[in-house]
């Protein structure tokens, strides 16, 4: 055989062996790309499956929720246990589902103790005990919680959602919606295929005692029904043990997978889902393609050999040409090597050439000797090696192609090959072939041993400059923070001195009012009464001046409370038990309120004692009262009060340690947001409108509370209404009893004489007049030194003298004490609206018998008249 012949069958031997490889790898991508397609279909099933059973089923959560807690008609009739109304009233909703969703089967009531109460479904089966085979019903009354999930039941395998129900706080039973599983099955083989099949654990279908139809138990599943002909083609063997990847059936052939599970409300699987997926389609694309590419194959291995048999001599004589050619280059590339040779020998820095996956594949002299190697002992490693953090290195080139190359001057250290550590600048640039692909990577390597010396010095220069900086800035920023905290305290005083101002300008108003206005108020009162006792046919004009009267001692309490919230009132405080003038509070009130405001007590016959003013208690429970009534004016509601002593861990948020006695006053008014509860404690801020309010209760309220060491607490909801909680502190000794209101003594008169001093006129003719009317024999002067020298020229025609404090020319005080210069022992009644300058003690100590307050009643002046001249002198 000649070489001709010998080097056409080697070639062709070559191009069958290729032609193989090639049709081989194609068959083998076919059947990766198939098994990849079936595998989507698979997964795209399973997404499928889970998705549709959320979309089908989420919306019973909802509507469950809706019929248990706000079908109060349901509610009702589940509480009362009547199930003919039950069935009367959820009807409605039941039919509106059913009809929406024609698998809507089951909706069922039960009771706490696991029994039915009514299948709307199948109302005639009632009061069954079901604890045994349905586990998820007990779980919801045991939990009082709503459960989900496959459950089979008597009717057979359901979507269940048992949601709780409760009457008020009481808990009443469960309420559960069934949805066939066959829903989900149809949608199944609407969007997935058509081959659908459900089996269920056999010690779960046992609990099916009312389906009926023929079924297949296999060991741990039971064959549901057959409802196509696909399924009832294969053996239950296959379909529920071991089922293989592929099986034909009709020409066909399916993949059969079972992965779907169906869970109960514990999240294990009770039932599984079995689909059926044609792949008759894909396997025959499969097939054709094969086909295709051995045809393709053939007809290529024909072609070359045909070719190389007309053109083997051409090829000959050009093979012979390239050869000498290659010779010519080869000489050429040993002299252009050497050249290269030369110039990296001549190089400073080092240089390097590494393969495609950086090898080291030549290394110029000054590489070698910042190493310390030789260029035999470099080449075959990779650079890598070379550095301190290889990996790091080795992750920079991998990007590097045969255009581009990211390293460029970056600073690493390469290890020696003593172990030293040199610092060095690195870059690195692709090297290509003529075709462009990457056949190597240049690498420069330079080294900055002495510019990292003068680096190191130049830092720590810097390093102390920073630290000098920010040594200083500390002490400006400390400077700084002394001067804010000083300028925070000295805003802070000044508020301070601010607010005790206003107190001050507060107290000194609240002073001037209580004076004037008591002295109008003892005229009001005074004339109305001395109109009242004359007017006794005149029903009409009585019931006016009652109401004069009233009006009068609610100014008298406006001014008390103008004083108590300015510090200017005294309180003296005694244990009590406060029950009592909380009863008396209410029953005053109860006269006043509208019809339609209610009033709830829950006062007990005793409570623990407090240390507190009467008069205070009795303040805070109109105030807090009259402010309920106002909220609930428009509408009416009702007005709450009780007393208790709560533990201490009842208390929210909890009080400084003791025990308390709690006051609650709570309304079903208007109630208040958050910005009117900032403010409800400021004195004179009000919500009400003119002529209702002054804006003092909740402040007077809140200052008796604090002067009594007590708290109070509100608790308010816009539209709900406002509870107002005050605590006492309890005082451990016994109180002391409230006596029980007299009746009013007879005052015995006389025919003494008595002098009247008032610059105010009317009131001077006031206590001529109540007096007059016990028999006494009255001088009424309105002018003190007119008063001083009428008594120094007629001393023996007086026998009690009763002057005003506030007067021009002399006070009060200097009035009595000219006069007791004059007749040490003769007594003096100082009367007062108010005053800073003296009170009932310093008054006794000038000599001065009584001290009366404005305004007053005719009793009060006629008794303590009697008293003084008696010489029983009243503590004031």
């Amino acid at each position: 055989m000649d070489i001709r012949a010998k080097s056409i069958l080697s070639v062709m031997l070559t191009i069958t062996i290729l032609t193989s490889v090639f049709v081989f790898m194609s068959i083998q991508q076919q059947n990766a790309q198939l098994d990849n397609d079936i595998r989507t279909k698979r997964e795209n099933a399973n997404f499928l499956a889970e998705n549709l059973q959320d979309q089908v089923f989420i919306a019973y959560k909802s509507r469950i929720v809706s019929l248990a807690t706000t079908k109060q008609e349901v509610i009702d009739a589940f509480a009362r246990r009547d199930r003919e109304a039950l069935y009367q009233a959820a009807l409605p909703f039941y039919k509106t589902i059913k009809t929406e969703n024609p698998y809507f089967s089951l909706m069922h009531f039960h009771l706490p103790d696991n029994s039915s109460f009514l299948r709307m479904h199948l109302p005639e089966l009632h009061s069954d005990d079901l604890v045994e085979i349905r586990p998820i019903i007990r779980e919801v009354n045991t939990l009082h919680k709503q459960r989900i999930g496959y459950e089979v039941g008597k009717m057979g395998l359901f979507y269940r959602v048992v949601q709780p129900m409760f009457a008020g706080e009481e808990y009443i039973g469960a309420l559960e919606f069934g949805i066939s599983h066959k829903q989900l099955v149809t949608l199944l083989q609407q969007h997935i295929s058509p081959e659908i099949a459900i089996a269920v654990k056999t010690e779960s279908w046992q609990k099916a005692t009312l389906v009926g139809g023929k079924r297949i138990e296999q060991g741990e599943y039971t064959f549901l029904p057959l409802q196509n002909g696909l399924f009832a083609k294969i053996a239950p063997t296959i379909l529920l043990e071991h089922a293989p990847d592929r099986f034909a059936v009709d020409g066909k052939t399916y993949i059969l997978f079972s992965n779907i599970e169906l869970r109960n409300f514990q999240k294990k699987p009770i039932a599984k889902i079995l689909v059926a997926l044609d792949i008759s389609q894909e396997l025959a694309n499969s097939k054709n393609f094969i086909i295709k590419v051995i045809l393709l194959a053939l007809f290529l291995l024909v072609l070359s050999s045909l070719f190389l048999y007309f053109s083997f001599g051409q090829l000959l004589n050009r093979i012979v040409g390239l050869n000498t050619s290659l010779n010519r280059s080869n000489q050429n590339l040993t002299t252009a090597k050497a050249y290269v040779d030369n110039i990296l020998a001549s190089m400073s820095d080092g240089l390097l050439v590494t393969t495609a996956d950086g090898r080291i594949s030549q290394a110029n002299e000054a590489f070698c000797q910042l190493l310390g190697y030789s260029e035999e002992e470099l080449v075959e490693n990779k650079i890598f090696s070379f550095f301190e953090s290889p990996a790091e290195i080795e992750a920079r080139f991998a990007p590097c192609g045969p255009q581009k190359c990211e390293i460029s001057k970056v600073e690493r250290q390469l290890l020696t090959k003593d172990g030293h550590r040199v610092p060095v600048l690195f870059s690195a640039t692709s090297l290509a072939d003529q075709d462009g692909s990457l056949i190597g990577i240049v690498c420069i390597v330079t080294d900055i041993t002495e510019r990292k010396r003068a680096e190191t010095v130049l830092r720590e220069a810097h390093s102390l400059l920073e630290q000098r900086v920010i040594e200083r800035t500390r002490e400006l920023a400390e400077t700084n923070t002394a001067l804010t905290r000083e300028m925070a305290e000295r805003k802070r005083a000044e508020a301070e001195l601010r607010q005790a101002q206003k107190m001050r300008a507060i107290g000194t108003l609240a002073g001037g009012i209580a004076h004037d206005f008591n002295n109008i108020l003892t005229a009001i009162i005074g004339y109305t009464q001395l109109a009242m006792e004359r007017v006794n046919s005149d029903v009409t004009c009585r019931n006016y001046l009652d109401g004069v009267f009233l009006a009068g001692q609610r100014a008298k309490e406006l001014v008390h409370q103008i004083l108590t919230f300015s510090r200017q009132s005294e309180q003296e405080k005694k244990p009590i038990e406060i029950h009592l003038i909380v009863k008396e509070a209410l029953k005053l009130l109860r006269a006043s309120l509208p019809a339609n405001i209610e009033i709830v007590q829950d006062i007990p016959a005793r409570s623990g004692a407090v240390l507190a003013d009467p008069t205070q208690i009795h303040q805070i429970v109109m105030n807090l009262c009259t402010n309920a009534y106002h909220a609930m004016e428009e509408k009416g509601g009702t007005l709450t009060v009780s007393l208790s002593e709560p533990a201490a861990a009842d208390i929210s948020p909890p009080l400084p340690p003791g025990d308390y006695l709690q006051l609650m006053v709570r309304d079903t008014g208007c109630g208040m947001d958050t910005g009117l509860l900032e403010r409800i404690f400021e004195p004179y801020f009000t919500t009400k409108e003119a002529g209702k309010g002054t804006g003092l209760g909740l402040a007077v309220t809140h200052g008796i509370v604090e002067s009594h060491s007590g708290h109070i607490r509100v608790v308010s909801t816009t539209g709900l209404g406002t509870t107002f909680s005050i605590y006492l502190p309890l005082y451990k000794q016994p109180p002391m009893e409230l006596k029980e209101k007299s009746e009013p003594q007879e005052i015995p008169g006389g025919t003494e004489r008595i002098l009247v001093v008032d610059d105010e006129r009317e009131i001077g003719h006031l206590l001529e007049l109540f007096l007059s009317d016990y028999g006494y024999r009255i001088t009424s002067l309105s002018d003190s030194l007119a008063a001083l020298a009428w008594f120094q020229a007629n001393p023996q025609e007086v026998d009690l003298i009763i002057t005003d404090m506030s007067m021009p020319h002399l006070t009060g005080k200097e009035l009595a004490k000219k006069i007791l210069a004059v007749q040490p022992e003769i007594p003096i009644i100082l009367c007062t609206g108010f005053s800073e300058q003296i009170n009932a003690e310093s008054a006794k100590q000038l000599g001065i018998r009584a001290f009366l307050l404005k305004p007053f009643q005719a009793q009060e002046v006629a008794g303590l008249v009697r008293k003084v001249l008696d010489g029983t002198t009243p503590q004031s």
